[in-house]
């Protein structure tokens, strides 16, 4: 049996992902890991984080470039390098996560936080998006899905006469890029597990995040009513 545990003050909080789509339940599986002590997750933020990645990208090439000009005409890394800057790609990362985690927690009270996405369909390159946030946070993914059919009766969806074909080649995209990145950490879950309430696969979503199942709490929330 696992336990949870408290943040350390000297410790940077674990990071989770939720890569889902509209109507999936993802606001049920978002009070589902808010009801773990120490979690915060928090809802959609219109994939703004996507510009944190075309930042970072920018200004590394940026400093890639500084590094370029010194060896192609012997200038150092000074003001008489146009390109020239004054910081790592390490220290680019390490504030570029502290956003995000300051963003979710403002008190830093949280051992864990993460957020919820519904808007990944929209990203050309989503594989490149999820390697990217990995390799800045080293984040967990769950990834949460509903029979396509349901989804596309949805009132949510139903002006987008592409739904189905959109959402087939979405769910593919996520398939494809955990098949080929299998040192990062995925869970699936489907809409029918929350709503069967299907307890072996809660516990081993538990035993997954290494935090204990009780049962009795997951009942108080799986009650409550979440989104519309």
């Amino acid at each position: 049996m696992t336990t949870t545990r408290k943040r350390k003050e000297t410790e940077s909080p674990e990071f989770i992902l939720l890569v889902t789509y509209g109507r999936s339940g993802s606001t049920l599986v978002m009070g589902v890991l808010n009801s773990i002590p120490g979690y915060k997750i928090v809802g959609e933020n219109k994939m703004a984080y996507l510009s944190l990645m075309e930042f970072y990208n920018k200004m590394k090439d940026a400093s890639d470039s500084s590094k370029t000009f010194a060896e192609n005409f012997n200038s150092g890394q000074d003001t008489t390098n146009p390109w020239w800057n004054d910081f790592s790609i390490s220290f680019l990362m390490k504030h570029i996560y502290n956003l995000m985690v300051n963003l979710i927690d403002p008190e830093g009270k949280a051992r864990v936080v993460g957020f919820k996405e519904i808007r990944y369909s929209a990203v050309p390159d989503l594989s490149q998006y999820l390697d990217w946030f990995y390799y800045i946070t080293g984040c967990k993914f769950i990834f949460l899905t509903r029979n396509i059919n349901d989804v596309c009766k949805s009132k949510w969806h139903a002006n987008n006469p592409k739904c189905k074909e959109n959402l087939v080649e979405f769910e593919g995209r996520v398939w494809k890029h955990m098949e080929d990145n299998f040192h990062q950490s995925w869970f699936h879950l489907h809409f029918d597990d929350l709503h069967n309430t299907n307890p072996d696969k809660f516990k081993a979503l538990f035993e997954w995040l290494g935090e204990e199942y009780k049962e009795s709490e997951l009942s108080k929330v799986l009650s409550r009513r979440y989104s519309y």
